[in-house]
């Protein structure tokens, strides 16, 4: 017998003779197999004929149980034909078999090698990324502080000249007399110190880094705030003579005056914190960040009514939610794994359930 060819679109296909062969034996046995289910049939038509010829009523057992047994012998005959093409299938399905992603050994150690790599990296971005939160933390605490210790300052001297200026107003002391009252004044701001800056808890940073990295941040000019203080200080005590004339209402209004000051400076501190603190915290980013997926869910336990119930009982509860997530095209089919895998989709965790985690 030849060779036969068969044209497909990149090229001719050889198939060899042998092979050819036993397509031509599948042919004739098709034929055959169709001449048995044909006579099957006509056994069963001739059946139904008789039966429709006498339609009065009477038993019928005979003609059901010999319907049944014919319609069986069809199957039977069949399957004695079609099971070369299970056995074809099967072996057309070997080699796809053998690299299943579900049970190929080799991808199952490349996915575990994948993953190891990913933990590792991870692990470093980690290590990374908390070191820059915490530089970026430090600065914002830097930042704060400075802040904080600019305000205190500015307030301890404008109260140190709210002090002298209305106790001179209370005593009546005359303008010409108040020099003595400014130089107190001026004396006593100069032993004003900024307040101590609260410690900074580091966890990775060392020390040489904790100073570099605040080294890089602009201390106030405590030289320019005790100039811009000072001229505050001249032009208070300049409307003195004129403040003199009314004395119970300049002490209340210089009272409300620095209570103002008060809240404007507490108020840009806390602004000033929260924009430091928002920056701080958008300021860390770490490109092609390695994600690691972790997925739980249920673990299906075979024999157990118990489990079985456990999921029935979730399901129905959780009813409405987990219904929209069933893919069964038939819902009489639907078993208790799959509603396991809907409750897992819905998120819906269930007590004395035990869960299986897996990485990816």
């Amino acid at each position: 017998m030849q060779e036969l060819i068969l044209y497909t679109q990149d090229a001719p296909l050889e198939v060899p003779a042998d092979r050819v062969a036993g397509w031509m034996l599948i042919a004739r046995g098709k034929v055959k197999m169709d001449g048995i289910l044909q006579g099957h049939k006509m056994v069963i038509e001739k059946l139904l004929s008789d039966v429709a010829k006498n339609p009065l009523q009477r038993s019928l057992e005979t003609e059901i149980a010999t319907f049944r047994k014919i319609q069986s012998e069809m199957v039977n005959d069949r399957k004695k034909f079609t099971a070369i093409f299970d056995y074809i299938k099967d072996g057309c399905m070997t080699i796809e078999k053998e690299y299943d992603p579900k049970t190929n050994a080799a991808l199952a150690n490349m996915e575990i090698s994948h993953l190891n790599w990913k933990k590792a990296e991870s692990a470093k971005q980690q290590a990374t990324e908390n070191k820059q939160r915490e530089t970026e933390a430090l600065k914002a605490h830097v930042m704060n502080m400075y802040q904080a210790q600019a305000t205190k300052y500015r307030m301890e001297i404008r109260q140190l000249i709210h002090i002298a200026y209305t106790s001179c107003i209370k005593a009546l002391t005359p303008a010409d007399q108040v020099q003595h009252a400014i130089d107190l004044c001026v004396q006593a701001a100069s032993n004003v110190r900024p307040m101590v800056p609260a410690p900074f808890n580091n966890v990775l940073l060392t020390l040489p880094e904790l100073q570099a990295i605040a080294q890089t941040i602009p201390q106030p000019d405590f030289k320019h705030i005790w100039d811009e203080l000072m001229k505050e200080l001249v032009e208070k005590f300049s409307l003195y003579a004129n403040d003199l004339a009314a004395a119970d209402v300049v002490i209340e209004q210089s009272t409300i005056d620095l209570q103002h000051v008060q809240a404007m400076e507490d108020q840009a501190l806390q602004n000033t914190v929260a924009t430091n603190n928002l920056v701080a915290a958008g300021s860390v980013f770490i490109a092609d960040k390695v994600e690691i997926k972790v997925k739980k869910s249920i673990k299906v336990v075979d024999n157990d009514p118990g489990w079985v119930l456990k999921i029935m009982s979730a399901f129905i509860s959780s009813f409405n939610v987990v219904m929209p997530l069933i893919t069964v095209k038939s819902y009489s089919n639907l078993s208790v794994k799959q509603m396991a895998a809907a409750l897992d989709k819905a998120g819906i965790e269930i007590v004395g359930i035990d869960y299986v985690t897996t990485e990816k």
